[in-house]
C-alpha cells in the first residue's frame, strides 16, 4: 500500500507513483508464479506467456501467488482466452492453498489435473 503523499503533490505525480507501485507488484507476482509453474502453461502444460487471475479483480480476487496461474495465448490452444470466457472452468483442490494446489480444469466432458511444479508460497 502507499503512503499518503504529501498534500502539495500534484494529483498527477500521486496517480504516476501509484502506477509504478502496482506495476512492481505485478512484475513480483507474475515472477514467482511462473517460477512455481515452471515457465509452462499450468492449463495445457504449453509455454507460459501469460498471468491469469482465476478469480478476477473486479469479481473481489486479488492479484496473488495464491489466485494466479501461468497460461499460455496466442498459441495453439490460447488457454488464457479459454478460461476468460469460462470455455474453461477449474477447481482447486485444496482452498487454502489456491494456486500453490492441484487444480482439476474442466472442458465440456473432459476433465484433467495439474499440480504445479515447484511450491513457492502459501495460502493468503
Amino acid at each position: 500500500m502507499i503512503e499518503p503523499l504529501s498534500k502539495g503533490m500534484p494529483t498527477v505525480l500521486q496517480r504516476k507513483f501509484k502506477r509504478a507501485a502496482i506495476e512492481k507488484d505485478r512484475v513480483e507476482i507474475k515472477a514467482q508464479v511462473f517460477k512455481r509453474d515452471g515457465g509452462r502453461c499450468r492449463v495445457c502444460g504449453a509455454h507460459a506467456t501469460e498471468l491469469h487471475e482465476l478469480k478476477s479483480r473486479g469479481a473481489g480476487g486479488k492479484r496473488s501467488l495464491y489466485n494466479s496461474i501461468a497460461v499460455c495465448a496466442f498459441q495453439g490452444n490460447h488457454c488464457h482466452r479459454l478460461l476468460q470466457t469460462k470455455v474453461i472452468t477449474y477447481r482447486f483442490w485444496s482452498d487454502s492453498f489456491g494456486a500453490d494446489s492441484t487444480i482439476t480444469f474442466t472442458m465440456g466432458p473432459r476433465s484433467w489435473e495439474s499440480k504445479p511444479s515447484l511450491t513457492v508460497g502459501g495460502g493468503e
